[in-house]
């Protein structure tokens, strides 16, 4: 059967239907065995398929402009990357799962999200999730953390912590912690546009990045006085390119769809 299912995904790989991905989640949960071989290769088949669904909802998710929604599984998406990439049980799967992680950087670097909360700890005691030996103070256990064991990926659980500091960052390690400023809208602008030009999920599509200035006028309908600078510098309108003649120097996006 764990055959059958490998054969039908190198098959389907990019297939942008919902429901083949869930029916093939839910034949992956039959397979059970005492063959750490096929025990390794249901885990990265059953992270690769839950890397399509979640990939897939995001996609639906922008396309119904739920962008906080599909943030959160493009983090997640990002995640079982990392572990399927530290993990190669089953060949033949690579490029796709390169395209959906080259795809997923470039959605990030055009959400407007810049700046997020992150707590940080002391950890007093830790264990393995695999043998239940300490991380501390004992150091038998030689489970390595990130690699799957019998189909099971090694983590430490943390018992014991300490609460040292709670901080705003532009790289936490966990990015879902966004900052939503009390009467202020994000602009998903970019991410509308390019939406909006894609059919499916694994459409090809790139951007690139420059740098212009945009006349004052285009800008009439901020109030200076109190308005962020367009440019996006978190500075007051008044305070920063209006004092420019030559306009306010923003990001320019061109995208490249097909």
């Amino acid at each position: 059967m764990l055959q059958s299912i490998k054969s039908k995904i190198l098959k389907n790989n990019k297939n942008p239907k919902l429901s083949l991905w869930l029916a093939l989640g839910k034949s992956i949960q039959n397979i059970k065995s005492d063959n750490e071989c096929i025990l390794n290769e249901r885990w990265f088949l059953d992270h690769f398929i839950t890397l399509n669904i979640k990939y897939i909802q995001a996609f639906r998710l922008l396309k119904k402009k739920d962008f906080q929604s599909a943030w959160n599984q493009i983090i997640d998406c990002e995640s079982i990357i990392n572990n399927l990439l530290g993990n190669p049980f089953i060949q033949g799967l690579e490029e796709v799962t390169e395209d959906i992680k080259n795809k997923i950087e470039k959605y990030q670097k055009l959400f407007p999200y810049k700046m997020f909360a992150s707590a940080g700890y002391i950890t007093k005691e830790k264990i393995c999730n695999i043998c239940d030996t300490s991380k501390l103070s004992n150091n038998t256990c030689k489970h390595i953390k990130g690699k799957v064991y019998r189909g099971i990926m090694c983590s430490f659980i943390v018992t014991e912590a300490e609460l040292k500091h709670v901080a705003l960052t532009e790289n936490p390690d966990n990015r879902r912690c966004i900052l939503i400023p009390q009467n202020y809208s994000y602009d998903y602008s970019l991410l509308e546009f390019l939406i909006s030009k894609l059919n499916e999920p694994f459409n090809n599509w790139d951007f690139s990045e420059s740098i212009r200035n945009y006349p004052h006028s285009d800008f009439y309908h901020l109030d200076p006085q109190k308005a962020l600078c367009p440019c996006r510098s978190g500075n007051i309108y008044k305070d920063c390119c209006l004092t420019n003649s030559s306009g306010v120097a923003g990001k320019h996006i061109e995208f490249q769809i097909g």
